[in-house]
């Protein structure tokens, strides 16, 4: 019961900051987001002061509530947000994204997946001792099968609510994880409704909201309940293209730059090939919009730009190990004009084990979802989004690919799939969910609402 406490406390102390730019219900679903974003930068004050990681967190949010009190304009606007009443709509994705919660609250046991246990919690019980703890496994050879230098976003929400609650407790850490990946999907869910189809019947548009979110945490045969951080990976993605994608035919506001640059720094958090992922997204969204840039579009480049720069300085002083299973992509690229080359050899191997099976049944639905998503709404926006939605697909499927041809483990590639597939597959079978999504949302905008009689 503590533990619970502590992980509702770890969301709810950030939702007055979260209401400064959304409302009630969607400012609940992005307060874990938020949170863990701060538990990174708690890391830093850890390392180097000591402090445990529950009491750095408290220390940064409570400057942030200083920051409020300070700025009349914060105040204000925190005030009015407060006085906003949630729609109907909203009480209703709060009510199927509760049920959601407490299902997967109810449901997680032991650990028992190998990733779950040697990476993302381990790495969490580093951070919830001593400093040296977490400095240690960074030059620890005998640590080098647990990745230590990994993105920080789930161990890092995972120590504090472990800091806050009395230390390790591996069930409670499934359960952070769960949450974060839920609340991720529930706010890039409602984001879409605000933004695709905002005069909606609330009815007519829930199943979509509770379809997406339960693809979000079941997406890899269940991915967020067995403490992997594939589907939040996943879900951080979609809220970089639920964020974007329904202003393209117009300049993008700041608010919405600003909220897809904090969704490209999340993406770049949760694991190392985040930072791809984003900026596939990115670069498409940058191709569709050509004719409406402005400043504002520079944001979430910039994000996505600072979040990684942060994250090499930050390895870098720890000394983290520079190991990857992408390592040395980018120099085997030639390989793959070398019909004799072994790069060669492993692609023909890829498209022998996959490309009937997988690759071209998912390249079928997602045309069939782009063709349907023209026809509920033959418009020059729609097809901006089609473009954006199909290119970011193919663009991470094919950076997938090539981490599989040309990575560190392509010689064990069988081995390999069989161990990963479902879980780095997380992110383009949420897109093919996300633009399913879309569909059935822009199709239900056009139900007349009923008219409201005396």
């Amino acid at each position: 019961m503590i533990g619970i406490l502590g992980l509702v406390l770890f969301v709810l102390l950030v939702l007055p900051i979260a209401l400064l730019v959304w409302d009630w219900v969607p400012a609940l679903f992005a307060s874990a987001l938020l949170a863990g974003l701060i538990a990174i930068v708690a890391v830093p004050l850890h390392l180097t002061t000591g402090m445990p990681m529950v009491a750095a967190w408290i220390l940064l949010v409570a400057v942030a509530y200083a920051a409020i009190a300070a700025i009349p304009r914060l105040r204000r606007t925190l005030v009015s947000r407060v006085r906003t009443r949630p729609t109907q709509g909203q009480f209703v994705q709060l009510a199927v994204t509760a049920i959601i919660v407490m299902f997967l609250v109810a449901l997680p046991g032991p650990p028992t997946e190998w990733d779950a246990r040697s990476i993302w919690l381990f790495h969490a019980s580093w951070l919830d001792a001593a400093p040296s703890a977490y400095l240690d496994a960074q030059s620890n050879p005998a640590l080098l099968f647990s990745h230590p230098g990994y993105p920080l976003l789930a161990p890092a929400a995972v120590a504090t609510v472990w800091s806050a609650t009395g230390g390790e407790n591996l069930v409670l850490g499934l359960r952070v994880i769960a949450i974060l990946t839920t609340l991720t999907g529930a706010l890039a869910a409602s984001t879409a409704l605000e933004r695709l189809a905002p005069r909606a019947r609330p009815g007519a548009a829930i199943p979509a909201f509770a379809l997406f979110v339960g693809a979000t945490v079941s997406v890899g045969g269940g991915l967020a309940s067995s403490g992997y951080v594939d589907a939040l990976q996943a879900g951080t993605v979609i809220l970089l293209l639920a964020l974007l994608i329904p202003g393209l035919g117009q300049p993008l506001g700041w608010r919405w730059a600003s909220l897809a640059a904090v969704a490209a720094v999340a993406a770049v958090s949760v694991k190392q090939e985040g930072v791809w992922f984003a900026l596939a997204v990115l670069l498409w969204f940058a191709v569709a919009s050509f004719r409406q840039y402005s400043w504002p579009t520079a944001l979430p480049f910039a994000g996505l730009g600072l979040a990684f720069v942060a994250s090499r300085v930050f390895a870098s002083a720890v000394g983290a190990p520079g190991e990857s299973d992408s390592a040395g992509v980018v120099d085997r690229l030639p390989e793959l004009l070398d019909p004799s080359s072994a790069g060669w050899a492993t692609l023909q191997e890829l498209a022998a084990l996959k490309l009937g099976t997988a690759f071209i049944p998912a390249i079928v639905g997602l045309a069939l979802l782009v063709a349907l998503l023209l026809i509920v709404s033959p418009t020059g926006r729609s097809v901006r989004q089609s473009v954006v939605l199909a290119g970011s697909w193919v663009s991470i499927v094919a950076i997938i690919a090539l981490t599989y041809v040309l990575g560190a483990s392509s010689s064990r590639l069988e081995w390999w799939l069989g161990t990963s597939y479902d879980r780095i597959t997380a992110t383009p079978a949420l897109i093919l969910w996300f633009t399913a999504f879309s569909v059935i949302v822009i199709t239900v905008s056009f139900i007349p609402r009923k008219a409201h009689t005396e």
